[in-house]
């Protein structure tokens, strides 16, 4: 009897604590932190103020499956997740409409990657895009979570 009284605070606890959680992951991460070098005279990022890469200076992988860069102006830079937040998949990666829009493939979600936020403006997601953290330093663009 006295294990049983002693076993019901304790799953009470559990419930509540479970109970409480009122996030959801948005896509799978893990924590990282790279660079891109030579970002403002590097052909690949000159194109255009939207643009995608998949690996780091060192060949590493950014993100989940690479990111979505915009260049705000010469030293502010908006970087997100290709992964889709409502799909969730490594099939369903945002591809860049336009110079400021991604969209999903799969959901059709658009979502403005002008914004700091990566908002959503249509579509069923209820997420905006994963936004990481970015400093520009000396031509060299650092990202992490």
């Amino acid at each position: 009897m006295r294990n049983k009284l002693f076993i019901i605070p304790i799953l009470t606890l559990l419930l509540l604590a479970n109970a409480c959680k009122d996030t959801e992951d948005i896509i799978p991460t893990y924590r990282f932190s790279t660079q891109i070098t030579d970002i403002g005279t590097h052909p690949d990022f000159t194109q255009s103020n939207t643009f995608i890469v998949k690996y780091d200076s060192y060949g590493n992988l950014i993100g989940n499956t690479g990111v979505v860069v915009y260049r705000q102006s010469a030293d502010v830079y908006y970087v997100f997740d290709l992964m889709c937040p409502y799909e969730k998949k490594l099939s369903s990666l945002i591809k860049i409409e336009g110079d400021i829009f991604c969209v999903c493939p799969t959901c059709k979600s658009k979502f403005l990657v002008a914004s700091e936020y990566g908002d959503v403006l249509e579509g069923p997601s209820k997420w905006p895009l994963y936004k990481y953290n970015t400093k520009e330093e000396n031509g060299t663009l650092h990202i992490w979570n």
